[in-house]
This record gives structure tokens, C-alpha cells and sequence, in this order.
């Protein structure tokens, strides 16, 4: 990512204040919470509102790194494929984004697919996408009170003299906190103003920083320290084969009560193992 892109994105939150909150306070009732909350684990919260709405939540390896998150609907059934080939951090904010296609921009497609890749692209629904995942992730009070004590811990503890550590510093630590991808909090900064996006050596700084081979490094070792897996780390779990058991489980009642034929079963398991071969990494 480039200035001019973080500008523009953040200018399209800030102009789009309104309705982003809107979108997440929608959110909060759902779950029937009355505001924002910490969210200590996305996946699970997700897992339960897309079962909700009849998806099946998966997590597969897939080919291609570059997506997220992939939305799909076939042959009646309803899916949502986390990428187990990117980061546990990009796992969670592909969640997120994804419950804001899920619950606010309905669209009641047949099949098809929708694909989430964490590229901020120029695309209204996409970038509110982002910017709910953003907020319901990292909520603006809690997320101001953490960078705060953050800080104050590095300034405490960390003897640096290199230009913009603490800023980086306090990056990777909220990182930590809400588990969520460098550049989710790095905008997240600079829209609650802990950092400042005026400074242009500072945005230079923190934009040429986002490089995921230093971040793993960095999150490895956090992780070893702290006795957790590190965020940046892919997990490589494989959920495909728990689903075809459930698939197995249910078919002889469905036969039996003339819901499905021994026929249309296999040309939709068919059609399912086709499109996981397509999808999944081959190792």
C-alpha cells in the first residue's frame, strides 16, 4: 500500500462515519449487545452467526495465498472457506469482513461466489467491509485506552533511539492484543489519530514496514516468549474432512425421507470434492 491509498481510505471512513457505525451497531444487536465490545475471539463468534444464516465454516488450506476468505454458494449449500494458507492475523480480519457481507450487505444471490483478498481495493462495498471489520475487531475507546498503556510500557521498557520505533513498537503491540493484521491496526492508528497521518515520514515509515517475513519473525519469537502461537504463522487447518463426515451423516435419513436420491447425492458430493481439489494447496 502506498500514501495515497491509506489517504483515500482513510478519508472514505471518515466521510462514511455515519453509516460505517450504523453497520456496527446493527452488529452489536444482533448479538444482542446495546455497544461495542472486545471481541476475544472472532472465529468463534463468527462460526456461530454464519451457522445461523445456514453456512457451512470451514477452514482449508487453499492454492491461492492471496485470498482471505472465500464465500460460496453451490448446489443449494452455503459455505465460508477461511484460508488456512494465510496468517491466523489475516484469518481474523477476513472473518470480520466477512460477517459484514453476511449481515448488512444481503444480496441474496444464488450460486456464486464472493471473495474476500486483503488488498484494500477500490470498491465501495469492499472498502466499508473493511473499515466494519476494522472497528468491531479494534472498538475506537478500548483501542485508544490499549495504545495508551502500550505506549507507556514501551517508553518504560524499551532504550531505542532509532526513528519511529515506539510508533512500530506500538503497532506490533496491539497487534498482539486484538490479534488482527499490521496494517488493520496501522489504519486504525492513524484514524483515532495515535498516529499522526500528517507526518509524511512517519506514514513512509510505517507503510514500508509492513513486510510479513520481518512481522513473522518478530511474532515467532513474541510467541515463543509468551508461551502462544504466533498471529503471523499460517495454521494449515483442514476442516474438509469433518464436513464430508457430517455430508455421510445425514444422507441415509435424507434418502429415506425422499428429500435426496442416491443419485442427486453424488453428483453433489461430486460437485463439492471438484470444488475443494480446485481450491486446496497441494503439499
Amino acid at each position: 500500500m502506498d500514501r495515497e491509498r491509506l489517504i483515500k481510505i482513510l478519508k472514505f471512513n471518515a466521510n462514511n462515519e455515519k453509516v460505517i457505525s450504523s453497520s456496527c451497531n446493527l452488529f452489536y444487536s444482533l448479538l444482542g449487545r446495546s455497544g461495542p465490545f472486545v471481541i476475544s475471539d472472532i472465529q468463534a463468534l463468527a462460526r456461530t452467526v454464519f451457522m445461523e444464516k445456514g453456512y457451512h465454516f470451514i477452514h482449508i488450506p487453499l492454492v491461492d495465498t492471496e485470498i482471505g476468505a472465500y464465500q460460496l454458494k453451490l448446489n443449494g449449500n452455503k459455505y465460508l472457506v477461511i484460508n488456512t494458507s494465510k496468517s491466523l492475523a489475516n484469518n481474523n480480519f477476513a472473518v470480520a469482513h466477512e460477517l459484514y457481507h453476511l449481515i448488512i450487505q444481503v444480496d441474496g444471490r444464488g450460486d456464486g461466489e464472493e471473495v474476500y483478498i486483503n488488498t484494500y481495493e477500490d470498491n465501495n462495498d469492499e472498502m466499508m467491509a473493511n473499515a466494519f471489520a476494522g472497528i468491531i475487531l479494534m472498538p475506537g475507546e478500548d483501542f485508544i485506552l490499549t495504545a495508551e498503556r502500550i505506549k507507556k510500557n514501551i517508553v518504560n521498557h524499551l532504550k531505542n533511539n532509532e526513528d519511529y520505533i515506539y510508533e512500530i513498537a506500538t503497532i506490533i503491540g496491539l497487534m498482539v492484543y486484538y490479534r488482527t493484521t499490521y496494517m488493520a491496526v496501522a489504519i486504525r492508528c492513524f484514524e483515532t489519530r495515535i498516529l499522526d497521518y500528517e507526518d509524511d515520514a512517519l506514514v513512509t515509515f510505517v507503510l514500508n514496514n509492513n513486510d510479513e517475513d520481518a512481522l513473522r519473525g518478530i511474532f515467532d519469537n513474541l510467541g515463543a516468549r509468551m508461551g502462544a502461537d504466533s498471529i503471523m504463522r499460517a495454521t494449515g487447518e483442514d476442516d474438509y474432512r469433518f464436513l464430508l463426515d457430517r455430508v455421510e451423516e445425514k444422507k441415509a435419513s435424507y434418502i429415506q425421507e425422499g428429500l435426496l436420491t442416491e443419485e442427486d447425492y453424488n453428483y453433489r458430493l461430486a460437485g463439492l470434492n471438484q470444488a475443494y481439489q480446485q481450491i486446496r494447496r497441494k503439499d
